[in-house]
């Protein structure tokens, strides 16, 4: 028992994320949609650095920043859309390896390929709509800056704690 308590220490020592479950979410990690004043997309990504004028995003190492003069509104996570196509992806994989790990016999009024096509489809069908439910619980939060530096300071609060 012992042992164990010294590894447990010894890697939380070496990895001292494991040792501050409840620090908040550091900046970098928040993932931000940015609108203009015309409610046209202007940019995505994570926030690496906000300012009292300036949001800097942060994607694929391509930083850009966004003045506040020229944003609308913020939204928060990415789309509901993001998650349909994920479930449909996972949903596709699984039924295609469902249809090529199953024996003839199970595919009976199928062929290989018949069988892939189908469990294909009907695995992205319902991967979709998992995709979709889980949409559902999101909570992803919306801000409307319209270029005023009051609203721009309650959203620099609300990612910040």
């Amino acid at each position: 028992m012992r042992v164990i308590g010294c590894v447990v220490v010894l890697i939380m020592y070496l990895n001292p994320k494991l040792s501050y479950a409840q620090k908040p979410e550091s900046l970098n990690k928040i993932f931000v949609r940015v609108y203009n004043l015309n409610d046209k997309k202007i940019g995505t990504g994570k926030i690496a650095f906000i300012n009292d004028s300036v949001i800097g995003l942060r994607r694929s190492e391509v930083y850009r920043s966004l003045f506040l003069k020229d944003i609308g509104r913020i939204k928060t996570k990415k789309s509901a859309g993001n998650n349909i196509a994920k479930g449909a992806l996972v949903g596709t994989g699984v039924g295609v390896a469902l249809a090529i790990t199953a024996n003839e016999d199970d595919l009976w009024p199928y062929s290989r390929g018949g069988a892939i096509l189908a469990f294909g489809f009907s695995g992205a069908f319902y991967g979709a709509a998992v995709g979709g439910i889980t949409a559902i619980f999101k909570n992803s939060e919306g801000f409307i800056i319209n270029g005023d530096s009051k609203r721009w300071q309650l959203f620099k609060e609300s990612v910040a704690r």
